[in-house]
């Protein structure tokens, strides 16, 4: 990648196209965020506020709750034909087989069809994710900056104190903890918004971000946004929200929470209120999800942090190799003194 991108001319946006790295990281990256925009976006509430909308916006609406169901219905069922266990029967060789047989006949009657009708509806989303590809490569070609993602982070202070944290935050102790104020962040964010058209998702993250007092008000700024698509908030769960924090959610129709499970944590010690924040949160009719619940999910090692002694060419193909959005966005209080300063890592 070049350190500076030309964008001045078509002739140079033609050309940065070609490059591999630029198109998997601003192109393919648009296009996987402005689809979870897509599954993730509060149509209900943008047709309240606009009924003309519904025109096009139930027919996407009733398309996405189809697959919603097939997608939380398929994987369990999957699962549980999986792991049945064999009923106790006299021994024989032939039982075994016969009750594998069983379950591939389940599997054919309740599961097959829930995968042929979610192969179906992602055929007829196929012309949409068609839709979307030409219209981020339209925009790029006519001058516009669209941003796939961003984590904004609210503060380093968190609840929970996992020994391995994947942000790092056990880096962080009461003296070198970082926390914004709100009109850093608020600056911070015009800033940002002020240099880019669009942003397909921001997600708030922490430490844990409902620590921050006025949350409810980064919420309303990105809420009244029109760059940003969508966002969320990821939460630990031990933590329920204020008043003010579920009256702004619910009023924004672009926003959902993201509740990390940590059940599964081996020295856990807080307590999680994962069932009555979820019962909170569907109360209010608020968009929300639970991270990390599925049977096969476990804890990993991210690794230890140390010099490895790439040099150039192993570092830009490490760069290349990684996934990870790698774009975090702070305001610049308490900065300087734990990274040396910026805003924008």
């Amino acid at each position: 990648m070049p350190n500076s991108l030309d964008l001045s001319t078509l002739s140079a946006r033609l050309k940065l196209l070609k490059h591999p790295t630029f198109k998997q990281r601003y192109i393919y990256r648009n296009i996987a965020k402005a689809t979870q925009a897509f599954l993730w976006a509060n149509y209900k509430a943008k047709i309240a506020s606009n009924p003309i909308s519904a025109i096009y916006l139930v027919p996407l609406l009733i398309l996405r709750k189809a697959l919603y169901i097939l997608e939380s219905k398929a994987a369990p069922l999957h699962a549980k034909i999986l792991s049945c266990p064999m009923p106790k029967i006299p021994t024989n060789a032939q039982k075994p087989m016969v009750w594998v047989f069983v379950k591939a006949i389940l599997w054919a009657m309740l599961v097959l069809p829930c995968c042929v009708c979610k192969s179906l509806l992602c055929a007829l989303l196929a012309p949409l994710s068609g839709i979307m590809r030409a219209r981020i490569y339209a925009r790029f070609l006519l001058g516009k900056v669209d941003m796939p993602y961003f984590e904004l982070v609210l503060t380093t202070r968190c609840t929970l104190r996992c020994e391995s944290c994947n942000n790092l935050m056990q880096y962080f102790d009461s003296k070198t903890a970082y926390t914004c104020t709100l009109s850093g962040i608020q600056s911070t964010l015009e800033a940002l918004l002020e240099r880019v058209d669009s942003i397909y998702w921001v997600r708030i993250i922490g430490g844990e971000p409902l620590l921050f007092k006025d949350i409810d008000t980064v919420v309303e700024i990105l809420d009244s946004s029109s760059k940003v698509k969508s966002f969320d908030i990821v939460t630990n769960a031990t933590i329920i929200p204020k008043p003010r924090l579920l009256e702004a959610l619910q009023a924004s129709s672009k926003c959902f929470v993201s509740i990390s499970d940590y059940t599964k944590s081996p020295n856990l010690s807080v307590k999680l209120h994962i069932q009555k924040l979820q019962d909170l949160l569907s109360a209010r009719k608020i968009p929300h999800s639970v991270l990390w619940q599925e049977a096969t999910a476990a804890w990993f090692s991210p690794g230890q942090i140390y010099k490895r002694g790439r040099d150039r060419q192993g570092i830009e193909a490490n760069f290349r190799s990684c996934l990870m959005p790698c774009v975090s966005v702070m305001s610049h209080e308490g900065i300087p003194k734990l990274i040396g300063g910026g805003g924008i890592c």
